[in-house]
């Protein structure tokens, strides 16, 4: 059995900080997505320069690839 890798990057909008966008990181964390192993979401690290202005990144883990295409294209995942 494979294992997927999904890894995202986020930049905040202007004015909300990492503590203010707490809610929605909670509520990605715990959403119950088929297949899915595991989400970790952290803020950013490395020299200012290379980042380009991303602060959070993300990654899931799902057990397969039809795992992660399912997701995809689900309702948890498109609102």
């Amino acid at each position: 059995m494979s294992t997927w890798l999904v890894f995202q990057l986020w930049k905040l909008k202007e004015g909300v900080t990492a503590q203010a966008a707490k809610s929605s990181i909670d509520a990605l964390i715990k959403l119950k997505a088929p297949g899915r192993l595991s989400c970790v979401i952290t803020p950013t690290v490395g020299p200012t320069d290379r980042l380009h202005g991303f602060e959070l990144g993300m990654y899931s883990t799902f057990e397969s690839m039809d795992a992660l295409n399912k997701y995809a294209v689900s309702d948890e995942h498109v609102k």
